[in-house]
């Protein structure tokens, strides 16, 4: 068999196919019909209200008097109660020689290359 005869079977085959596309597509002609509905008018755009609402519609009386705890009382915390204490992270200090190119880089954080990252 020639290296040609590969290409060709190939070429024949994708032919056929293009050939039977158009007829594939000429047998299912469009059935669904859509409503046109005309616009008289632009649709005018809704402003988005984020104004704080009232605070006595959004909490109760009850609510509003019973006193807050304080959130350093571990003890009074109940187990559904989730306390976040963020931070920003500690930038990366390099060691070794890297670390006087950074602090030359960085001179209002040089102290950094003295002490331990916490």
């Amino acid at each position: 068999m020639s290296e040609k005869t590969p290409i060709v079977r190939n070429s024949l085959i994708s032919l056929a196919l293009l050939a039977c596309m158009p007829a594939a597509w000429a047998d299912h002609a469009p059935t669904a019909t859509v409503p046109v509905h005309r616009v008289v008018a632009a649709p005018v755009p809704h402003r988005l209200d984020l104004t704080m609402p009232d605070i006595r519609t959004v909490m109760s009386a009850e609510e509003l008097s019973a006193p807050l705890q304080n959130p350093d009382d571990v003890e009074l915390m109940s187990p559904e109660t989730v306390q976040v204490h963020g931070a920003p992270p500690a930038p990366y200090v390099p060691g070794g020689f890297e670390a006087l190119w950074w602090g030359a880089l960085h001179p209002a954080q040089a102290w950094r290359i003295l002490t331990p990252v916490q």
